[in-house]
């Protein structure tokens, strides 16, 4: 099947150019340079961690509210909550890079 371009398809793929969009060639040559992957990794990155902590946050509130009403008292609900916020902050980040590099290890594999 041959395809036809035409002023109309040049102009939406200046459109799409110009809004961060590529060509399908463009896209090619850019995954082919690693320009794409690496964008994509970085994104991947930011967005692990915008994750992290927004969890964080919820998690640790339920944890805080869950021992203040086990133990009765602000001090000793805001130690388990502090400790805790720490140690499942890192040990989510490390989860959720884990599972990013499980995911394009099986794309790799499967293409």
């Amino acid at each position: 099947m041959k395809t036809i371009k035409s002023k109309y398809t040049s102009e939406i793929e200046k459109q799409f150019s110009q809004q961060g969009y590529y060509s399908t060639e463009e896209y090619n040559k850019r995954k082919t340079d690693g320009l794409y992957d690496k964008a994509r990794n970085k994104s991947r990155r930011v967005e692990s961690f915008i994750k992290t902590c927004t969890w964080r946050v919820l998690a640790t509130t339920d944890t805080f509210i869950i021992s203040w009403l086990v133990t009765g008292t602000f001090e000793i609900a805001g130690a388990i909550a502090g400790i805790e916020i720490i140690t499942k902050f890192s040990l989510y980040y490390l989860h959720e890079r884990f599972y990013v590099r499980y995911r394009n290890w099986r794309e790799e594999k499967s293409t």
